[in-house]
């Protein structure tokens, strides 16, 4: 009898145990699904989770020699940075760069709604601070960007519209727009399409924009944006061609940046003529302008001229020393050049790098 009143007690503890985590786990959903979206939309949760997010951009723009980030707030924000004092700052493992931020959040009269906390990080800004307190603030803003160039401190700016900043994001054309202007290009300055959208495949991997909204782009050895776009091209080659053509080219622009990569290496197969390696030595200057130098050097006649520079370039070497790229690049864009030629043959879309994937990567 006892064992038997024992395995009662023993089921009624269960039944209540798992009656009590099923009215948990019931509580918990109420909760996730109607208080925690009221909680984390009230002023003070958006003005809170803001200055996280912006002193995350802060640190961590910090932490790199280059780069550039921006925020479309989607509200109106005065955002102040300043820096501790007294026994806080004695407590920062860097009281030279520590900072805290703060947001104010304002409705769209104009009026404030809520304030956050503020937010410690540690970084490097282009900013005066050389007393504890505030020290910048912007002035009721809904978009920011956040800049930092090599040896240089991350600079803020606000601007009260993203049109204010002269921000604009990056569109991809879509492939049977690249196709036309590959087609009416190439037609037009006698350049084979093979060749084009060999040298596109191995500039931007066929792509105008990145990842992060912005034009393409490559990067000296500073961390400056130097080329632009589908056919990477410069805006320095672009005002030449400008002067030479009577055209105008901005690389920013899709259209006018495969115009531009077009003319060039019209321009440089020109130059080459009568070479019989005239597609490699063109597409080499295409890369590296010290080719023509090189050229002029070491080739007293136009036959196999390409092998005889190949031992001048690279770091190191006497030509294009600013890297090792220009000898793999010659050789990607001519197994390009190959596996292009063969799908223009086919139905194939040949304007995406899939196709030549293999060719690409060697």
């Amino acid at each position: 009898m006892k064992g038997q009143e024992f395995a009662v007690t023993v089921h009624q503890k269960a039944f209540i145990f798992l009656g009590a985590m099923l009215i948990a786990i019931t509580a918990l959903a109420i909760i996730y699904l109607y208080v925690n979206p009221t909680l984390a939309n009230t002023p003070k949760a958006r003005a809170s989770l803001t200055a996280h997010t912006l002193t995350f951009y802060l640190s961590s723009l910090s932490s790199v020699d280059a780069g550039v980030m921006e925020k479309n707030l989607n509200e109106t924000y005065t955002i102040q940075i300043g820096k501790y004092s007294g026994f806080k700052r004695f407590w920062k493992t860097d009281p030279v760069n520590n900072y805290y931020l703060r947001v104010f959040l304002y409705d769209k009269k104009g009026e404030l709604l809520a304030e956050s906390e503020d937010v410690s990080f540690i970084g490097n800004l282009d900013i005066e601070c050389d007393k504890s307190g505030p020290c910048l603030e912007t002035e009721k803003i809904t978009f920011v960007m956040f800049t930092k160039r090599p040896g240089e401190a991350v600079k803020l700016e606000g601007f009260k519209t993203v049109e204010e900043s002269g921000f604009t994001f990056c569109e991809e054309p879509k492939r049977d727009e690249v196709e036309r202007y590959v087609r009416e290009y190439s037609t037009k300055y006698r350049v084979e399409k093979p060749l084009v959208l060999a040298v596109m495949a191995s500039e931007s991997y066929m792509e105008h924009c990145d990842r992060y909204g912005y034009v393409k782009h490559s990067l000296d050895r500073y961390g400056n944006p130097i080329a632009f776009g589908l056919m990477q091209v410069t805006p320095s080659t672009a005002r030449t061609l400008e002067g030479k053509h009577n055209v105008e080219i901005n690389v920013e622009n899709p259209e006018q940046n495969v115009m531009g990569g077009v003319l060039l290496l019209s321009d440089l197969l020109e130059d080459y003529e009568g070479y019989d390696d005239q597609k490699e030595l063109a597409v080499a200057n295409y890369n590296c302008g010290g080719i023509a130098e090189a050229v002029g050097k070491y080739c007293t006649d136009k036959e196999n001229c390409w092998e005889k520079v190949k031992p001048h370039l690279g770091r190191g070497k006497e030509f294009c020393t600013a890297s090792d790229e220009t000898i793999p690049y010659v050789e990607k864009v001519m197994r390009l050049y190959e596996c292009f030629g063969e799908c223009l043959k086919t139905q194939a879309d040949c304007y995406s790098i899939d196709y030549c994937r293999s060719a690409w990567s060697g």
